[in-house]
């Protein structure tokens, strides 16, 4: 399990450097939350190449981590993209179309199920 946290970590503060630097300590899903909290960040302040960076992390962490980094992604992330995204309608067409294919279909995937 460390060595998941370290390789998240790590994976978040390459490509992310504003990433707080003693997340190093946290599991992936509290470090899934903290990437979901910078991706809303950026969506505020309508910085959609940061967004862009963000979705690329959680699309990469959906399709090459492990089961329980995956399972973070979909239960904290893409799930709090719905929020996100309810939140910004003025930029949810914008930031639809900044997902990468992985992590857009994972979230319509929810999306679908979540419809009663």
């Amino acid at each position: 399990m460390e060595d998941l946290q370290l390789d998240l970590w790590h994976l978040l503060k390459t490509h992310l450097p504003d990433f707080e630097n003693d997340s190093c300590h946290l599991s992936a899903y509290r470090l899934t939350t903290q990437l979901l909290k910078l991706t809303r960040h950026y969506a505020d302040t309508h910085d959609f190449i940061a967004v862009r960076h963000c979705f690329l992390v959680a699309n990469d962490l959906l399709t090459e981590g492990s089961s329980s980094t995956q399972n973070a992604v979909c239960s904290v992330y893409v799930y709090g993209l719905e929020n996100l995204l309810y939140t910004q309608s003025n930029s949810r067409e914008v930031l639809l179309r900044l997902m990468p294919y992985a992590l857009h279909e994972e979230y319509r995937r929810q999306i679908t199920h979540s419809l009663p």
